[in-house]
């Protein structure tokens, strides 16, 4: 019978030592041990468990488990849809490791995947695939070991030592005033209404459709507000879905000018009387909708799709909407000298970096009038 002679020691005959330490729960709930036979003295038992120890907490040791890269994959996926995620997110996922992952090294056992396998596997899809795509791959790829070291399926992450393609930077284009008058006085009253929000705030699409008429302060004269709280996006099955706006649900204030306040009020107007002539009192909750009533968001593709025949329409080639209503605001309130921090806020960059990295090309722009601004200093 074995005695015990320290914490997960115990002699099993004079001179053998069996060590055992916790590796806590696995992913079924169940609890794991990792033990060892040691023979020679109960100090050598003592250093060979706290051997143990430390490769426990570096990550070197996991439980004796043969799960291949594809159920990982496939577990992992479940986990994050079971997190709520955006569909979109969920579905750029599951691309990734349907269409590349899986194929390449689904059939290895996690534990057996490599950072030169997946290199390896980068620079091949890299010969027929654009970066981005690869990236994506990577993200999959890191996003599924990570949880698996979470979970005890695998004792490192890999993925961290590979090296995946950079992406080129792409100067961000937007339309110019000129572009915006034109589709604005061509436009639906409905859509025009809804440009001139875009381009005075820099609302995504998805924030524009998920907009609501409690969301807005619009007063009997001067400025007002608006708050954004929720999305709109594609769901997995096609249908609309609103979610919160950020993942943490925090809402974001937005000042509307006076011109910008009496074009909601002209907007709301109108659908009022265009409720009234169908025998209806009580106005739906969103601002632009498709329907009468305003019950309905509109979707986030209909919004391009509108905007793609209106472009036709006038005769404006390679335009999106985002340049011709977000990019646009960006680039104008960076050229008019308004400070990054505040850009950023009314765009709902988490940070303001991330302004930065994107527009860098009007900041530099900025910076050359900066310099000579200070070099008329000693004309």
């Amino acid at each position: 019978m074995a005695t015990k002679r320290a914490p997960g020691i115990y002699e099993l005959e004079p001179g053998v030592f069996k060590i055992v330490i916790s590796l806590g729960r696995g992913p079924d709930g169940r609890y794991r041990q990792k033990a060892r036979v040691v023979r020679g003295s109960l100090r050598d038992a003592k250093v060979s468990r706290a051997r143990l120890v430390t490769d426990l907490d570096d990550g070197k040791l996991v439980a004796h488990t043969v799960v291949t890269f594809e159920a990982l994959l496939d577990r992992w996926l479940e986990h994050v849809e079971s997190l709520g995620r955006s569909p979109n997110t969920v579905t750029t996922y599951r691309a990734a490791a349907d269409a590349h992952l899986k194929p390449a090294l689904g059939a290895k056992p996690v534990s057996r995947v490599t950072a030169l396998d997946l290199d390896n596997l980068y620079v091949e899809l890299g010969k027929s695939r654009r970066p981005s795509t690869v990236a994506k791959v990577h993200i999959a790829a890191r996003g599924a070991l990570t949880q698996g070291v979470r979970w005890g399926l695998v004792g490192r992450n890999v993925a961290l030592d590979a090296t995946p393609p950079s992406i080129p930077r792409v100067e961000m284009t937007a339309g110019t005033d000129a572009q915006l008058r034109t589709l604005v006085e061509h436009a639906e009253a409905d859509f025009g209404c809804m440009m001139v929000v875009a381009a005075t705030t820099g609302m995504r699409r998805g924030e524009l459709c998920g907009l609501t008429w409690a969301a807005l302060d619009l007063p009997e004269r001067g400025a007002g507000t608006a708050m954004i709280r929720q999305v709109v996006i594609h769901g997995a099955d096609g249908k609309v879905q609103v979610r919160p706006s950020t993942k943490t649900g925090r809402s974001r204030r937005i000042a509307l000018d006076e011109r910008t306040v009496r074009a909601l009020k002209d907007h709301r107007h109108r659908c009022e009387k265009l409720l009234s002539q169908c025998g209806r009192v009580e106005l739906g909750q969103f601002v632009f909708s498709p329907t009468v009533g305003n019950d309905q968001p509109y979707q986030p593709h209909t919004v391009t799709q509108r905007f793609s025949r209106l472009c036709e329409r006038v005769g404006i080639e390679g335009l999106t909407f985002h340049q011709a209503t977000r990019h646009f605001a960006a680039t104008q309130l960076i050229a008019a000298g308004v400070d990054v921090r505040t850009v950023a806020g009314r765009l709902g960059h988490s940070r303001a970096s991330i302004t930065l990295d994107v527009y860098a090309h009007v900041v530099a722009e900025r910076d050359q009038e900066a310099a000579q601004v200070l070099g008329r200093l000693f004309d």
